[in-house]
């Protein structure tokens, strides 16, 4: 595929995540192959409008399949696929690995113009992620097969659209 369409494939995408960020808590979001379901990340605010020390990421579904009804993750979902380990966390940063793959780890930031954003580093460079695709081929509920994950976002330095792939 060349690389024009894949950028378009990209943009298309991020403006699909448009539908969803009705409110600034929303961080990024992860699609599958398997399905039109989303699952998406929020900043989880406590009562006192700072980020939750107990809990600062808000993951939840987006059920296509389901009339586009919202669920929490499950137990399972939670510990071993899409929640998050936190490794630090101090005032409005957040530096976290997804439980189902520590070899990456992402930072949730406030930005200059008062957004919170997450970003990870590709390349040498500080990405601020926008979705993520996974592509599965197979395997089992426990043991997916995933063939790679695609990383989609905006290079902080250039404002220009990045994609990286991650082949597990």
């Amino acid at each position: 595929m060349n690389l024009k369409l894949v950028m378009l494939l990209a943009l298309l995408q991020s403006a699909q995540l448009e539908e969803y960020k009705t409110d600034k808590n929303i961080l990024f979001q992860i699609e599958r192959s398997k399905d039109q379901d989303k699952i998406i990340y929020e900043v989880n605010w406590d009562k006192n409008g700072q980020i939750n020390s107990e809990e600062p990421l808000v993951i939840h579904w987006i059920r296509a399949s389901n009339n586009k009804k919202e669920e929490k993750l499950t137990w399972i979902q939670n510990k071993y696929a899409y929640g998050v380990k936190v490794l630090s966390q101090e005032d409005e940063r957040v530096v976290f690995q997804f439980v189902s793959y520590d070899k990456k780890s992402f930072t949730l930031t406030k930005t200059q113009n008062g957004i919170f954003t997450v970003t990870g580093e590709f390349d040498g460079k500080e990405i601020a992620i926008e979705r993520i695709f996974i592509q599965i081929d197979g395997g089992s509920f426990w043991l997916p097969k995933i063939t790679k994950i695609d990383i989609f976002g905006t290079c902080i330095n250039s404002e220009k659209q990045y994609i990286s792939t991650i082949r597990p």
